[in-house]
C-alpha cells in the first residue's frame, strides 16, 4: 500500500490551514508562510534550512518526524534550551507524519521568552 497521495494538515500560528505532503521538510511545505515561520526581525537572518540558527523554531503538537542530530544540537543550547522536551522543533528538520498544530512561540527564534535589547 503506497502513502504517495497521503495529505496533512498543518493549522498555521495565524488559525489558517494548509495542507502539506510530508515528503519535505516543513519549512519546505510552508515555503510561502514565511511570514508565520519567522518573527518580523529574523525573516532575512536565518541559516536558509541548515537547522544552526534555530530561527524556524515553533511548538509542534502532532506527529513528526526523530530530530536530527543538528536539531539536537542547536535546541540544546541558549536561546533555546532544553527545548525538544517542550514540544518546541526546527521547522527545517522535521516532516509531517500526522495533522499539525504550529505555535510560534515569544522571542526572536521563538524560545518563549523576549529578551530585551541590550
Amino acid at each position: 500500500m503506497s502513502d504517495e497521495n497521503l495529505k496533512y494538515v498543518i493549522e498555521l500560528p495565524s488559525g489558517k490551514n494548509k495542507e502539506v505532503s510530508g515528503e519535505k521538510n516543513l519549512r519546505k511545505e510552508l515555503n510561502e508562510n514565511f511570514d508565520e515561520i519567522y518573527h518580523k526581525d529574523m525573516r532575512w537572518f536565518h541559516c536558509r534550512g541548515m537547522g544552526t540558527c534555530g530561527t524556524c523554531a515553533m511548538k509542534v503538537s502532532g506527529s513528526v518526524t526523530s530530530p536530527t542530530a543538528i536539531e539536537r544540537w542547536r535546541l540544546n543550547f541558549s536561546p533555546h534550551s532544553n527545548s525538544i522536551e517542550k514540544g518546541i522543533r526546527l521547522l527545517c528538520q522535521c516532516k509531517a507524519m500526522s495533522n499539525l498544530k504550529l505555535e510560534k512561540l515569544a522571542g526572536r527564534w521563538g524560545q518563549g521568552v523576549e529578551v530585551e535589547n541590550v
